[in-house]
């Protein structure tokens, strides 16, 4: 299934990664300064979370809607074999 939709979207499992590395980093940015902490200063880390807020919301939704897939695919039998592509 992540295979697909790697293939799908139209890029490649380095910029998977990439992306999901970069959006839990301007994640946890994004709690930090909403706790007080200064906002990041290099260019980079203040764009991503500048992203990352712009979108809080749509994000949000998605974590909800994966942990319901996490709990429905537990409640079905548990993880899928560790060489299955899914």
């Amino acid at each position: 299934m992540v295979r697909q939709a790697v293939a799908a979207a139209a890029i490649t499992t380095r910029d998977l990664v990439l992306t999901q590395i970069t959006t839990f980093t301007a994640g946890m940015a994004d709690v930090a300064v909403r706790a007080g902490a200064k906002p990041p200063t290099a260019p980079a880390a203040a764009a991503n979370l500048r992203l990352y807020q712009q979108n809080r919301a749509e994000l949000e939704q998605i974590t909800v809607r994966l942990n319901q897939l996490a709990s429905v695919r537990a409640v079905q039998g548990g993880d899928a074999p560790e060489d299955s592509d899914d």
